[in-house]
């Protein structure tokens, strides 16, 4: 992928299925705004850190574990595909507010709730994770409309919600506003 060095006015990229383990060829392309690297063998993804105005990032498949540096995409990223990695830690996800979209099915995620202060999610997926047995969370959006957990099931609700989170059902209940 060396030669996308130069294309640095590029907006939309994809890169899905490639075998690429490497980003830096692609870390000065500044002016993404939808970076698709799925089905990969990327581990680390320090080098999109610098494409500050990527609105959608699709990393679905790769080897990642680590996802810290995203916080550099914090003021722009509102769509982010992050399932089948190896991430266990998601405590970034809290800093990344303008996010609407999340997915991180099949992952290693035992711990939910550090996204409870995300509050603009309208869909939200954590299929095949190893959550704690129990899990409450309060999502304090009034736009969520879809969050996945567990094969098959898929739960939409409106307002102020209160979910009861293990790892074989979702329970929700109105939350009190206040």
């Amino acid at each position: 992928i060396d030669s996308l060095k130069e294309l640095i006015l590029l907006e939309k990229l994809y890169l899905s299925g490639n075998l690429i383990s490497d980003l830096n060829a692609i870390s000065n392309l500044e002016n993404l705004i939808f970076l698709s690297v799925d089905r990969n063998d990327i581990e680390d993804i320090t080098p999109i850190s610098n494409l500050e105005k990527l609105k959608e990032l699709s990393l679905y498949n790769n080897k990642i574990k680590n996802i810290d540096s995203l916080v550099k995409l914090k003021d722009n990223l509102t769509w982010l595909e992050l399932s089948y990695n190896n991430i266990d830690d998601i405590a970034i996800i809290k800093e990344l507010t303008n996010l609407t979209w999340l997915s991180m099915a099949n992952n290693k995620i035992s711990d939910i709730s550090k996204v409870i202060d995300v509050e603009k999610f309208e869909y939200l997926d954590f299929n095949y994770q190893n959550l704690e047995e129990e899990v409450l969370i309060t999502i304090k959006s009034l736009e969520l409309k879809e969050i996945f957990k567990d094969r098959n099931l898929k739960i939409e609700t409106y307002g102020n919600v209160e979910a009861n989170i293990n790892k074989n059902n979702i329970e929700f209940k109105n939350a009190a506003v206040g």
